[in-house]
Order: structure tokens, then sequence, then C-alpha cells
């Protein structure tokens, strides 16, 4: 899968992280996601989610009991 970092707005340090996170490495700092929504009051988690459901195996719609938990704290963590 190709990720067009450009199009979702993180800076270099974020994007290296991401890629750090994608291999299953630990990140080192946190990964500034800033794609603004329409509104422009925050960022738009939307997207985020459709990321990670694209990147996760099995998909994050369907978490439940143990992944779901430790997809959580791995976003809490980031």
């Amino acid at each position: 899968m190709q990720v067009r970092f450009e199009l979702i707005n993180l800076d270099k340090d974020s994007h290296t992280q991401f890629i750090r996170l994608i291999k299953g490495l630990r990140v080192r700092k946190k990964i500034n996601f800033t794609m603004g929504n329409k509104s422009g009051d925050s960022a738009n988690h939307r997207v985020l989610f459709v990321l990670f459901d694209e990147l996760v195996v099995g998909g994050v719609q369907d978490l439940t009991g143990e992944r779901k938990r430790n997809f959580f704290n791995l976003l809490m963590d980031l």
C-alpha cells in the first residue's frame, strides 16, 4: 500500500514516525496529525480512522475486546 503523506498533512518528523508505526516499530515522538476538517476547529479524525481501517489487518471497524482496547491504547500513546 502506498500512503500519500502530502494528502494527510504530516510534517517530516510525523511522517518518519508514521512509517515506524506501519512497520510495527515503537514511535519515538508523537505523530502530529493536522489534516483539518471543514469547520477548521480540529483534526479530521474520520480520515485518520479510515486510514487505520485500511492499514490494520481486518480493519478497525469491527474491533472488539482486547484488540479494540489495544488499538485505542496505541492511539492514546501516539
